[in-house]
């Protein structure tokens, strides 16, 4: 038995993809396929529309530990870059990954990528779930995740946006979270300190995907074993519910750390001052998951006081300083030249950087502007700006000014002083290119 399967996702109100990519194979090693619920999304990347990015979510609802191998079948025209799977297999067409065990009511994400060659719809292979308690052939129930109703008559190929979007600008609601009363809660402070609760971190992801977040940043600012389960859940829980991408961030001392986040269900991880201990976690971390799965964050402080080797740059009054990272949250400075360890992390095989001022955070004066220009002019990746923004004006700032790729922001869209929508019309009707 065999059936076909629609992917289904989209930037807010355009849904581009149904029947358009490929699906899976499943050749379960033990008992009960219809046991096993399947889900499959699918988005574009932020950066690179012509790269395709897969989630597939399996449950085990039953009381067995199961085995399987994983056949994904790429069409013509698609070629398949990574997984968070090890590759048992690659031939023409398909790549073979193996699960090693999924328990009884547990929950896996695979996490996979793929490079489409140029405009058109590439359509559905078919699924097939083998039983080995019998010869009889049955299909696992594979579901299409869509949140939003998907319009009759908008089945779009992908393509159709593609000259579009080369520089589209992204805005991104950060949620930090922390254990409060035993319940994992977001809160917001100024320069992380004073942290008043804002609410579930699943129920505001809900509200800014459906207020038009590009993605979102989750940041475990407990950075405690406790934190790092709470994050786990956190992520867990948002993947099922939420259809926008997301990033884990704070805490995450090394690549199981890393993996433990991505297995969860979140599209990227964060990492900071682990990578400034060890710069080669970076490397490892982006040859294991892949580059655009890592999002180095770096925070900085300004400095006037010169020292050998880092460089200065002109502040609003014209005088000089250079960006000083720090790391823990900001409490400790460790004499690193921002921009040299920018450049650095782009060498090591960071897919992206989130730059926060911790001069600005929290305060509503705006980003600072000089740092986001003197990372973003140094290095090819994109740059997040983070920290100090109070409305739309200031994300204007540094999308032209600075040279941003994306603007992140929380106070103002947690205690709905600011609508995501809001301001990506605001930009919008200021010639910025924004998805709506």
């Amino acid at each position: 038995m065999t059936r076909w399967v629609e992917v289904c996702g989209g930037y807010g109100d355009d849904w581009v993809w149904a029947g358009n990519y490929a699906s899976l194979g499943w050749r379960w090693l033990t008992c009960c396929p219809e046991e096993i619920t399947v889900v499959k999304t699918a988005r574009i990347d932020p950066v690179d529309p012509m790269i395709v990015r897969y989630r597939v979510v399996i449950e085990d609802a039953a009381d067995a530990t199961r085995a399987a191998t994983v056949t994904d079948y790429f069409p013509e025209g698609m070629v398949f870059l990574d997984s968070s799977l090890p590759v048992a297999r690659q031939g023409e067409g398909e790549v073979i990954l193996v699960l090693p065990t999924i328990g009884p009511c547990e929950e896996v994400a695979i996490v996979s990528s793929a490079l489409t060659s140029g405009a058109g719809r590439y359509k559905n292979v078919e699924v097939e779930a083998l039983s080995v308690d019998g010869p009889g052939v049955r299909a696992s129930p594979l579901l299409c995740k869509a949140l939003t109703p998907l319009p009759s008559g908008r089945f779009l190929p992908a393509a159709a946006l593609l000259p579009a979007m080369t520089d589209i600008k992204r805005i991104i609601p950060c949620l930090d979270v922390k254990v409060v009363d035993g319940r994992p809660s977001v809160v917001k402070g100024v320069k992380f300190v004073d942290l008043k609760r804002q609410g579930d971190p699943v129920e505001l992801a809900l509200r800014y995907d459906a207020d038009g977040a590009d993605e979102l940043v989750f940041l475990d600012i407990t950075a405690s074993s406790e934190g790092r389960k709470t994050m786990v859940e956190v992520a867990r829980r948002t993947a099922r519910e939420v259809s926008v991408p997301f990033a884990v961030g704070g805490g995450i001392g090394g690549l199981e750390g890393i993996v433990e986040i991505l297995d969860a269900g979140a599209d990227k991880v964060g990492i900071n001052t682990a990578a400034v201990k060890d710069p080669d976690l970076i490397r490892q971390a982006a040859k294991a998951v892949g580059s655009d799965r890592i999002t180095v964050a770096i925070d900085a402080v300004r400095n006037p006081a010169p020292q050998e080797g880092a460089e200065l740059f002109p502040l609003e009054d014209e005088s000089p300083a250079w960006f000083e990272v720090v790391i823990l949250g900001g409490r400790k400075a460790v004499g690193l030249d921002a921009v040299a360890w920018a450049r650095r992390v782009e060498e090591l095989g960071a897919g992206e950087i989130l730059l926060t001022s911790m001069d600005r955070d929290g305060t509503s004066d705006g980003y600072d502007i000089p740092l986001t220009r003197a990372v973003a002019s140094a290095v090819g990746l994109p740059v997040i700006a983070s920290g100090g923004a109070k409305g739309p004006e200031h994300m204007l700032q540094a999308f032209r000014e600075a040279g941003a790729d994306a603007a992140l922001a929380a106070g103002i869209f947690h205690r709905r002083e600011q609508t995501v929508r809001g301001v990506k019309e605001y930009l919008r009707s200021k010639g910025v290119s924004v998805r709506l």
